[in-house]
């Protein structure tokens, strides 16, 4: 077993390394989204490797692997066909960083990419605790786990096939989306993104280094909340989309999902 310093050191060499390469590819498409792919699917490697690593592999870390290997395939495997169906196309967010951006665009976006490798450091805090755990093991608290992450995983992939049904009707362009769970939150996909974190940090609730493990959903809800999610997201539909989006903003809850009335009388 090493050190926990060394585990992230591990996912720094890691996480740097993947980022580069997608900044690379990057630089042919001019499509800043291409960070998301390996933002997922380093997921299961930094998991396994850390794991192997630490010489602990039991039935519950399998499990644990499962969980993020049905989760980082699913978003990965969604956002690579996303991007590559038309890689020239750059999601609105990065579109607008890339307008704000006076000159050296190419070493911007370097930078935006590591900082994407740095967070993914803080966000493997829940598998580090889990991977060096010899005694893990499954008991009430990863079965709540399994639960909240099925439920989760099931509810994003509604959130986002909703999105992708709405943004595929030539008839919506322009509208906003207020189909199922989007009537009840503006970015279900966030909120349940967080859930499913929320779920590997309670998996590893009983290991010594448990309290270590909510920085990975800690710093997820602030990567959507106050970084790269909502606010870049909203800023680009308040642009593309004008009254009928602060419309929608004001009768419906920006992350937890809530019914638009209460939202309203909470307002």
């Amino acid at each position: 077993m090493i050190d926990v310093l060394s585990n992230y050191g591990l996912v720094a060499i890691l996480a740097s390394a993947m980022m580069t390469v997608a900044w690379l590819v990057h630089l042919k498409y001019k499509n800043g989204s291409l960070g998301d792919i390996p933002w997922c699917f380093g997921n299961i490697i930094f998991f396994a490797l850390l794991t192997q690593v630490n010489h602990n592999w039991s039935p519950a870390h399998f499990v644990m692997l499962a969980m993020i290997s049905f989760w980082s395939l699913r978003q990965g495997i969604y956002l690579t066909n996303r991007i590559f169906k038309d890689p020239y196309n750059e999601d609105g967010r990065f579109k607008k960083i890339r307008q704000d951006i006076k000159s050296h665009e190419g070493a911007w976006f370097f930078a935006m990419f590591q900082l994407q490798a740095m967070l993914q450091i803080l966000l493997s805090s829940c598998y580090i605790v889990c991977a060096r755990d010899s005694s893990l093991a499954l008991g009430p608290l990863q079965i709540l786990a399994v639960v909240l992450f099925v439920i989760s995983f099931i509810l994003q992939s509604i959130a986002d096939n909703q999105l992708a049904r709405f943004s595929n009707n030539p008839d919506n362009k322009n509208s906003v989306c207020k189909a199922g769970l989007w009537r009840f939150s503006r970015h279900p996909n966030y909120f349940f993104e967080w859930c499913i974190w929320l779920s590997f940090a309670i998996f590893a609730s009983n290991s010594p280094l448990a309290l270590l493990a909510y920085l990975s959903p800690l710093t997820i809800y602030i990567v959507l909340t106050q970084m790269s999610g909502i606010k870049l997201s909203e800023e680009v539909s308040l642009a593309k989309r004008g009254n009928a989006y602060r419309e929608y903003m004001q009768e419906t809850s920006s992350f937890l999902p809530m019914p638009p009335k209460l939202q309203r009388e909470k307002q």
